[in-house]
């Protein structure tokens, strides 16, 4: 049979291994109970949060290169209505303002590591000798 020659062991526990690395990246999300109304502490607090976020250097930097000033910004932010505020409050954390490129590459690595490995197991089981070959030095 094919799997005497294959040893099964070292690929779950890469699979096993991939699959507790994986599980680091997954986004968590939390239920909970939701207001029928909004009050004005939450409209307070909704305000608060876009502040804080605005006050940072890096987006300060950015609506300034764009032409915004604090003022125009702060007229705007006043003028939303309770449900715009609630919502920009609310995805605010969810934001990167840096990015997460390591994340996106630390994926991709698996993936291809994962495709190559599938790749190795079908041909392993279908017959065919998969061998690696270094070129010596001299």
């Amino acid at each position: 049979m094919v799997f005497k020659r294959f040893q099964i062991r070292p690929l779950v526990v890469l699979l096993i291994f991939e699959i507790f690395i994986i599980s680091f990246f997954e986004n968590r999300s939390f239920a909970g109970m939701v207001a029928s109304q909004l009050s004005e502490n939450v409209r307070e607090k909704d305000i608060a949060v876009l502040k804080r976020f605005l006050d940072t250097r890096m987006v300060e930097e950015k609506l300034l290169e764009w032409g915004y000033g604090k003022e125009e910004i702060m007229s705007k932010l006043n003028n939303l209505s309770d449900e715009e505020l609630h919502y920009f409050a609310s995805r605010v954390d969810s934001l990167q303002t840096g990015g997460d490129a390591v994340g996106a590459v630390l994926s991709f690595i698996l993936a291809l590591l994962l495709i190559a490995l599938l790749v190795i197991l079908i041909l392993e089981l279908t017959g065919h000798d998969v061998v690696i070959k270094t070129k010596s030095r001299k």
